[in-house]
């Protein structure tokens, strides 16, 4: 996969980082942050074809088909989980493979955590949390610096 190599993970970790602040700020990302990415993505897996390195599509399919779920459940829940969660995980799944498996679940659980928490704190000062939205982005931010760094390093890949 393409984050096996420096290109991959400097592409990959500036996307993720544009993308959680974009989502923080806007709850939404510019189709054109996805196109970028898209081309570069390409861009570097024709240079790992005309390279001779190995490309594993099958890892990669894995990876996108991440997504495609995500934006079977956006059409599912209408739009309650956002398309553009669901291009992002594409895109990051076209770059990090079969490890984008590890980043949503990871995310979920952290995800989950947050959630929590935002409730506890909601039912302690007696406030409403039933509409409120929370940025998925930002949460798999710190989860998938970890597992695209480190990853290999603690066994995660």
């Amino acid at each position: 996969m393409l984050a096996q190599y420096l290109y991959g993970k400097i592409i990959l970790a500036i996307f993720m980082t544009l993308c959680a602040v974009l989502d923080l700020r806007h709850m939404k990302i510019d189709r054109r942050v996805f196109i970028a990415m898209l081309l570069l993505g390409l861009g570097g897996y024709i240079w790992m074809a005309a390279a001779g390195k190995e490309i594993l599509w099958v890892r990669i399919l894995i990876g996108v088909g991440v997504g495609v779920l995500i934006g079977i459940l956006s059409l599912i829940t209408k739009g309650n989980i956002g398309m553009g969660d669901a291009l992002f995980f594409c895109l990051t799944g076209m770059v990090m493979g079969c490890r984008t498996v590890l980043v949503f679940a990871g995310s979920i659980l952290l995800c989950a955590l947050i959630s929590l928490i935002i409730c506890a704190v909601g039912l302690i000062k007696g406030q409403g949390i039933k509409n409120k939205a929370i940025p998925f982005l930002p949460i798999v931010w710190p989860v998938g610096m970890i597992i695209l760094f480190f990853g290999e390093r603690i066994g995660l890949g």
